[in-house]
């Protein structure tokens, strides 16, 4: 793929991604070029093309999704996990 994705000395950086514990590649990867112009003409220049009898799909990485669930922020904001809100006072008649 590196070698593939390569222009004119314009690459810096390549890296597929792979499983942790079995070690295969997880079928994608990230380019990084020293300029915003050189990726724009990798990509053009990749996007559709076969490598390996693979057909290859090359766009600009988007950020990570967020994670389902409750995301009202850390746990120490959340109540119950530390915080101040939440938290049951226990209150006996004993001094």
């Amino acid at each position: 793929m590196a070698m593939a994705m390569r222009t004119a000395a314009a690459r810096v950086a390549a890296r597929v991604v792979t499983d942790r514990v079995s070690g295969y590649n997880k079928g994608f990867g990230f380019v990084r070029y020293a300029t915003i112009e050189h990726a724009a003409e990798g990509i053009k220049g990749m996007d559709g093309k076969f490598l390996d009898g693979w057909a290859i799909s090359a766009v600009y990485a988007r950020p990570r999704p967020p994670p389902p669930g409750n995301n009202a922020g850390p746990p120490s904001y959340q109540p119950g996990y530390g915080s101040q809100f939440g938290q049951r006072k226990i209150i006996s008649g004993r001094s």
